[in-house]
C-alpha cells in the first residue's frame, strides 16, 4: 500500500486557542466562587429567617 490514510508525524492543530482556553478557565473559576458565595448566602439567610420565625421569649413581669 502506497497510500497512507493517516499521516503520522504532522502536529495536530489545536481546536481551541490557548487564550480562549485560559479565558474559559478564568471564567469557570469565577463561577465556582460565585456558587460558593451563593451557598453561604443561602445558609446565612436560612439562619436569619429561622431566627426571625422562632418564638421569642417575653420578659417576665411581676404584677
Amino acid at each position: 500500500l502506497s497510500w497512507i490514510p493517516f499521516k503520522i508525524g504532522q502536529p495536530k492543530k489545536q481546536i481551541v486557542p490557548k487564550t480562549v482556553e485560559r479565558d474559559f478557565e478564568r471564567e469557570y473559576g469565577k463561577l465556582q466562587q460565585l456558587e460558593e458565595q451563593t451557598r453561604k448566602l443561602q445558609k446565612d439567610m436560612k439562619k436569619s429567617t429561622d431566627a426571625d420565625l422562632a418564638p421569642k421569649s417575653q420578659p417576665v413581669t411581676d404584677v
